[in-house]
């Protein structure tokens, strides 16, 4: 294990207190709202990207085949938003389906671990939140400009663009979070809780607002 003194890199035993005076997740907000989005992610990653990834083309609900998972609530406003919003998820074609595989296969276990280091302030994590950002903002270049301009461009295009922005911010939210070392320092805490608050109140923002048009999108459904 290795801890960070400046720019050196320490063994475990030389900074005991660095381990044991770990900060409450509460009292870290920006980490709290990234476990918070990571367990979303997770969740969609299971169910939603799960179905993209082994169906073909969903254009109506009678194009399922309801199993044990996904629970049918999940394939039904999969279908519902295939057909409302979203034509290219509903053709699928091959290279969607075969990068909607990454996220369960790939980023799912990163989600869990990443759920873990940040809980925990593990350093470790720095490497991999860097390359899940990265990847994560290539797929979302190409996925967004297929829907903007590809065959099969989205019905919805705001809908759309808030639905999957979380996607978009959320990589380069991580990927500033992470890009200093040590990435869990307290070298001033007040400017750090108060950045910290800033950037936290911008993501609340922007959560409640999909949420307030996700629930727009059911009731107009």
């Amino acid at each position: 294990n290795l801890s960070y003194q400046g720019d050196r890199v320490l063994p475990f035993e030389n900074n005991q207190s660095y381990q044991t005076n770990m900060t409450s997740i509460l009292r870290r907000p920006v980490d709290l709202f990234i476990i918070i989005i990571f367990t979303n992610f997770l969740l969609i990653a299971i169910t939603i990207d799960y179905t993209q990834t082994l169906y073909g083309s969903i254009l109506a609900e009678e194009d399922l085949d309801f199993g044990i998972w996904p629970p049918a609530p999940i394939l039904r406003a999969y279908a519902w938003w295939c057909e409302k919003v979203d034509p290219l998820l509903a053709h699928n074609p091959l290279w969607y389906s075969t990068m909607a595989a990454f996220s369960p296969f790939l980023y799912g276990p990163f989600y869990v671990v990443a759920i873990y280091a940040f809980l925990t302030e593990k350093e470790w994590i720095r490497i991999p939140a860097l390359m899940w950002g990265y990847g994560l903002i290539l797929s979302m270049i190409v996925v967004v400009r297929e829907e903007l301009y590809g065959q099969y461009p989205a019905r919805d295009i705001p809908l759309f663009l808030l639905a999957y922005g979380a996607y978009a911010v959320m990589p380069v939210v991580v990927m500033a979070r992470v890009a200093h070392l040590p990435v869990f320092s307290k070298p001033n805490k007040k400017k750090q809780k108060k950045r910290n608050y800033v950037i936290l109140m911008y993501l609340i923002i922007y959560t409640l607002l999909e949420y307030i048009m996700r629930g727009k999108e059911v009731t107009d459904g």
